[in-house]
C-alpha cells in the first residue's frame, strides 16, 4: 500500500498455513472444556496418522501442546525429553498393546495420566484397565468435547498425584 508521498510500506507477513512444524501444536488461547490454569502437555501415540491427525486438529485453540507419534519407541523418547501430563494410547499398536505402553510409562513417569483410545469399548472392562495402569478410557470415535473433557479429567487426576 501507498503511503502519502508515494513510499511503499511493507506488506504484512502472510499468516502460516498448514499443520505446524514437526506435528505438534502449541495454543495458548483459552479453549472451552480444559480448565488447567496453564498448558497441557497431551502425547497421542497412535499408529494410524488420521487419528494423529484428528487430536491435532480438535486441539486447536485449547490450552495444550501437543506431541504426536507413531509407536511405543517414540513416546518413550518423547517422555524422556520432555514428560507430559497427559498420554492417550491406541489399545493396539501393531505389535504393541496399549496395556504395555501404560505399564512402561507407568513405570517412569507414575503422576502421568494415561489413557486408552479405543474403538473397541466393549472390549474393555475399565476395573481391569485400572488395575492394569489405564486411568481414562476414550472410545473412537470421539468427538471434540469429549476429547478436552477427557485431558481436563486427566489433569485433575494429575494434580491430585502431585499432591
Amino acid at each position: 500500500p501507498a503511503r502519502a508521498g508515494g513510499e511503499l510500506s511493507p506488506l504484512p507477513a502472510p499468516a502460516p498455513s498448514g499443520p505446524p512444524p514437526s506435528g505438534s501444536i502449541d495454543s495458548e488461547t483459552a479453549g472451552e472444556g480444559v480448565g488447567s490454569a496453564r498448558s497441557a502437555r497431551v502425547l497421542v501415540i497412535d499408529d494410524e496418522a488420521p487419528v494423529r491427525e484428528l487430536v491435532r486438529l480438535l486441539l486447536i485453540g485449547a490450552p495444550a501442546t501437543l506431541t504426536a507419534v507413531e509407536t511405543l519407541e517414540q513416546a518413550l523418547a518423547a517422555l524422556a525429553k520432555d514428560e507430559h501430563d497427559i498420554v492417550l494410547t491406541d489399545l493396539h499398536l501393531g505389535e504393541v498393546l496399549g496395556w504395555e505402553v501404560a505399564a512402561r510409562v507407568r513405570a517412569r513417569w507414575p503422576r502421568t495420566t494415561i489413557a486408552l483410545l479405543t474403538g473397541a469399548t466393549q472390549h474393555v472392562d475399565r476395573e481391569e484397565a485400572a488395575g492394569r495402569g489405564i486411568d481414562l478410557v476414550l472410545a473412537k470415535p470421539f468427538r471434540r468435547a469429549q476429547l478436552l473433557a477427557t485431558i481436563e479429567e486427566g489433569m485433575r487426576l494429575r494434580s491430585q498425584r502431585n499432591g
